[in-house]
């Protein structure tokens, strides 16, 4: 399959922090250039930073819940045309369109007028939401923070737990 030169394009443009938020709602698209099966969007892989997608997967008419909520509450901003300071608060620094797949728009277009408009093609829109992503950037910040704690309590037993091996070992008779 041949992506659209599109896609590049989009993924040069995104120069600052924040995460990407994907519109039509969801994560399964059908463009024209996959054919009639629906595919997991793109925008995960082909774009520099994170891209928000709940996770959530159709099943025969059920939909299967996905993990966390912070990707749903961007799609459900977006949909319910919230603003973009709700959008930047959940650490929202770019919106995607992608206006050759089908799929649900709600009332964004409530929400694109206080968007930054930064590319535009026959297959793309892509948006910047003024003012500083927060939720993001605080977030990978606690995450890392907790990560990297883990791992010196990790090394600290494990280099001590040796020690105490070393020095206190068993004498044989």
């Amino acid at each position: 399959m041949h992506y659209p030169l599109g896609w590049q394009r989009v993924a040069e443009k995104i120069d600052a922090p924040g995460d990407v938020a994907v519109l039509p709602g969801g994560m399964f698209r059908r463009f024209p250039y996959s054919g009639k099966v629906a595919v997991l969007d793109p925008a995960p892989r082909m774009l520099p930073n994170d891209v928000l997608q709940t996770g959530r997967l159709p099943v025969r008419g059920l939909t299967v819940s996905g993990e966390g909520t912070r990707a749903v509450d961007a799609e459900n901003a977006l949909l319910h045309g919230d603003s973009a300071r709700r959008l930047a608060d959940l650490g929202v620094g770019w919106v995607l369109v992608e206006r050759s797949t089908p799929g649900p728009l709600g009332d964004s277009v409530k929400t694109m007028p206080q968007l930054e408009k930064r590319y535009e093609d026959e297959n793309f829109a892509l948006y910047r939401v003024p003012g500083e992503p927060t939720r993001a950037t605080e977030t990978l910040r606690a995450h890392r923070i907790i990560a990297i704690t883990a791992h010196l309590l990790w090394a600290t037993l494990l280099i001590g737990g040796l020690l105490v091996a070393a020095i206190y070992r068993p004498i044989r008779r």
